[in-house]
Formats: C-alpha cells, sequence, structure tokens
C-alpha cells in the first residue's frame, strides 16, 4: 500500500478516504476528498500518494514537505458507519447538547418538523 498517513481505512482495510494535509494544517479542518477517475487530486511524494482538495491541490504540489512533515491526523476521525453499524448506536448518541449535528451544520430543513412557525 502507497497510500500516505493522511489515508483512513476501515478495520478490515478498505480505503474509506483522504484527508487534505493542506486543510488540516492551515486550518484544522479534516477535509476528505476522494481521488476521481484521473487521479488528477493526487500527488506522490516520496513513493506515497495524497489527495488534496481542489482548492489545497497546488499549495500541496509547490510545498509537500511542509504539509506533510510531522503531521498526523487526530486519533479519531469522522467516519460513515455502515447499515448494522448506525442501527446500533443510540438516539443519544447522535446528538451535540440536545442538538442534530446535520442541523447544526446545514441549517433547519424544509420539512414540518424542523421549520418551526
Amino acid at each position: 500500500e502507497k497510500r500516505g498517513n493522511f489515508c483512513v481505512k476501515e478495520e478490515d482495510g478498505s480505503i474509506i478516504g483522504d484527508y487534505c494535509p493542506v486543510a488540516w494544517k492551515l486550518e484544522e479542518e479534516l477535509v476528505l476528498c476522494s481521488p476521481d477517475a484521473r487521479l488528477s487530486n493526487m500527488l506522490e511524494v516520496a513513493g506515497r500518494f495524497f489527495c488534496a482538495s481542489p482548492k489545497h491541490l497546488l499549495e500541496l504540489m509547490t510545498s509537500p514537505s511542509y504539509y506533510l512533515h510531522s503531521q498526523t491526523l487526530p486519533d479519531h476521525v469522522p467516519r460513515r458507519l455502515g447499515e448494522g453499524e448506525a442501527a446500533k448506536v443510540g438516539e443519544e448518541s447522535l446528538e451535540y447538547r440536545g442538538y442534530c449535528p446535520v442541523t447544526l451544520l446545514d441549517g433547519p430543513g424544509e420539512d414540518a418538523v424542523s421549520v418551526r412557525p
């Protein structure tokens, strides 16, 4: 496997995706970016492959050592749960201080439950 240390894998070894090292270094933001069919957002550095968000690809290309040297992801990163795992999670685990984290990020939707008069 030649993926860099910003590649996140499941326990079975399957790849979830790659986080952008530039976004993490500059903004402490976890930006998950998947390689496209042409691999146009991947960069090979010292025999390892790294993905960057379109916004940050040029920065990674010009100074890869600055963004990749001695930098690692946090121990726990967000990941998509499989159907079986999601079914085992209780409602109370999906809240953040009583609020739905999706609604906090995206704002209220148009359904009757989330729109208030």
